[in-house]
């Protein structure tokens, strides 16, 4: 069985998660795709932080509304977990659970770039595929492409993922085949975004679910009245 595991913040989800949900699932024929909202992210900081039970209503909400539905899980193992939200434990839960199958584990390009991963190689050896999402519109090599940009990137902050620079400049065992490049519709949507309309007043039809939208508007509703 193919199981994929798609973690992030999710702060709120909107329709560029929802594309790459439906694209990694048919990309990949997916049996079982876990959509997994951290607790509280151990690399970003946020204005606007929803609080984790609610930021999981809104996937549940969110997938109900997809044709893949019957494939697709959403998964508290992160909220509930005492621990920060580390990939690697919810990595090695999630092999835990399908000892046998293939884990897919979707995660974007700029994450890949830009964090301090904890345990990076363990989580190497537990996942069977890395699905980068093509958020920075990677044409060619992705590994040619990752090799220079960690290189630039180590040069100015030795924080970023320098694990796997080291890993594709010594060829780890089998890493050409290791990491696929998703490829997207490019819509520059994010979660901040979504926040900057909603402060200044503007409308967010079609950015996210129609069941999400009224709870975010709810939500600004009720700060602008504690703020009166």
């Amino acid at each position: 069985m193919k199981v994929g595991v798609y973690t992030g913040t999710f702060n709120p989800i909107h329709i560029g998660h929802l594309i790459v949900i439906i694209f990694a699932i048919e990309n990949y024929n997916l049996d079982l795709l876990y959509v997994v909202p951290n607790k509280y992210p151990v690399h970003k900081k946020r204005k606007h932080m929803i609080d984790p039970e609610t930021r999981l209503k809104m996937i549940e909400l969110s997938i109900q509304s997809l044709i893949y539905k019957n494939r697709i899980k959403v998964s508290d193992f992160e909220i509930k977990n005492p621990l920060d939200s580390y990939t690697f434990y919810t990595i090695e839960h999630f092999r835990n659970i399908h000892p046998s199958d293939q884990i897919f584990y979707i995660v974007g390009l700029d994450s890949l770039l830009f964090y301090h991963w904890h345990n990076f190689e363990l989580i190497y050896k537990l996942v069977d595929k890395f699905v980068v999402i093509n958020t920075l519109e990677v044409e060619g090599n992705l590994l040619d492409f990752l090799q220079n940009k960690l290189k630039e990137l180590y040069s100015l902050n030795k924080e970023h993922n320098s694990e796997l620079l080291n890993m594709i400049e010594y060829n780890y065992e089998g890493i050409e085949e290791k990491f696929l490049l998703l490829n997207i519709p490019i819509i520059k949507i994010s979660s901040s975004l979504i926040w900057e309309r909603l402060e200044s007043g503007k409308a967010i039809d079609y950015m996210v679910n129609e069941k999400v939208k009224l709870i975010l508007y709810k939500m600004v509703a009720l700060k602008q009245e504690e703020t009166l």
